[in-house]
């Protein structure tokens, strides 16, 4: 780890602002005092983090996103709604989709006030982005469901999410309901429902899809043709949606007279079916207002108070749910 200014004055036995007027060549320190400073710095192969510096002098009024390369229409939506909200507060921001400690060091040396860094669920915080943190001199703010120390987080109940949705289901009358996914904490979520309703899980009920939100059309042919045919299907998220409205539409299958759906995701393009989709999920408009907030608010920032929010997701009801 980089020499600080602690530890040159923990070594020199003065005080931090003696060592920060030796270093920039400022009055008031001794010439045996500056020499002792500058040699220990020397030794330590100090350099200045001229970052931090700006930083401390003045906001570059700018937010890095480190955003997910292929998260779908949901992020989409949400990297916007947090740029239109940070422009009203005279914030300009920069969206990455790089890896992440490379898309942190490019932040980091362009001087960014916040970083918003989305993490997938099951993500493992590399080494090397835990030391380019340590270097980080802003706010970092971390998005989803992952937890780094000595940062805000704003997470998801992914798992609460799926479980209302199949309670709904359940309150309508549903018994027999399939949940089409891959995603471990909203699977979860669905068994944890499953269990508690005591409903039962019969072979088929979870048909698991690939990295392409793609799936088995043979398996969900043969679950439907069997005697256990389910009434109602939970859809993991938009993009398994769109390839569960192509099996839809070839089969000529009548929603919610058939099944009953719920899909994960309330994003605008959810308009765009002839079918109006009762969803489940978080409200981007919230993920956005609680983002901003935290990295606007004085009260929070640089003062080593870390925010934790969880966001529950919200059931909106349409039409693609039906009692029976």
């Amino acid at each position: 780890m980089a020499a600080t200014i602690k530890d040159i004055a923990r070594i020199a036995g003065v005080s931090h602002p003696t060592v920060s007027r030796a270093l920039n060549e400022q009055p008031g320190v001794g010439d045996d005092t500056r020499r002792r400073i500058l040699e220990i710095a020397k030794q330590l192969h100090y350099a200045p983090n001229y970052a931090a510096q700006k930083l401390a002098n003045k906001s570059t009024k700018s937010i890095g996103m480190i955003w997910p390369v292929d998260g779908g229409l949901f992020f989409y939506h949400l990297g916007n709604s947090i740029q239109s909200a940070a422009l009203k507060h005279g914030i300009n921001v920069m969206m990455s989709v790089a890896e992440s400690t490379i898309a942190l060091k490019a932040f980091n040396s362009h001087f960014f006030d916040s970083v918003i860094y989305w993490m997938p669920p099951e993500a493992n915080v590399s080494s090397e982005f835990l030391k380019e943190k340590d270097l980080f001199k802003g706010e970092l703010l971390t998005m989803g469901r992952g937890r780094i120390s000595d940062s805000h987080r704003i997470s998801v109940d992914r798992r609460l999410g799926i479980y209302k949705a199949l309670r709904h289901l359940y309150d309508y009358g549903h018994r027999r309901i399939t949940y089409i996914g891959r995603q471990r904490e909203k699977l979860l979520g669905y068994l944890q429902a499953v269990i508690e309703f005591d409903l039962k899980h019969y072979d088929g009920y979870v048909i698991e899809t690939d990295n392409e939100y793609k799936f088995s059309h043979e398996k969900l042919t043969n679950l439907i043709s069997s005697g256990n045919k389910p009434t109602a299907f939970i859809i993991e998220n938009n993009g398994i949606l769109i390839n569960f409205m192509q099996y839809v539409n070839e089969n000529n299958i009548r929603i919610p007279k058939d099944f009953s759906v719920i899909t994960y995701d309330e994003i605008p393009e959810i308009d765009t079916y002839n079918i109006h989709f009762t969803t489940v999920g978080p409200s981007i408009s919230l993920l956005t207002r609680n983002a901003i907030e935290i990295l606007t608010d004085k009260s929070f920032t640089n003062t080593g108070k870390w925010v934790d929010v969880e966001i529950e997701p919200q059931l909106v009801l349409r039409d693609s749910t039906m009692k029976i």
